[in-house]
């Protein structure tokens, strides 16, 4: 995890858990899904050498859905150093996908 600081690249790693190979392999075997009824944000990391941003972006490409692709690795939008940042770019997401008002970031960052 190159671009997760020290503290969350060791917690993820203590709780890293073996069925992530399992659903990783799964989704490489194919999976047939209904396309969503709502609104669908596929973020994917420029970095990723276990889904490729090429299979993100067919799969929204495929669901019509809105696709972001970031800097980074794999875990990268959830535990690298520009998580806080992308958090808040998807909370605006949301927010304006579903019409939502007056929800406020966890962490008082403006939405």
């Amino acid at each position: 995890m190159p671009d997760a600081d020290d503290v969350a690249a060791l917690q993820a790693f203590r709780r890293w858990r073996d069925e992530s190979g399992r659903v990783l392999a799964e989704a490489r075997a194919g999976v047939a899904l209904a396309k969503p009824r709502v609104p669908v944000l596929v973020i994917a990391s420029d970095g990723d050498d276990d889904v490729p941003p090429a299979t993100s972006a067919a799969l929204a490409a495929d669901w019509e859905a809105t696709f972001r692709r970031v800097p980074g690795s794999h875990v990268g939008p959830l535990l690298g150093r520009q998580a806080p940042a992308l958090a808040a770019e998807v909370l605006r997401w949301l927010n304006a996908a579903v019409g939502v008002a007056g929800i406020q970031h966890p962490l008082g960052a403006p939405a």
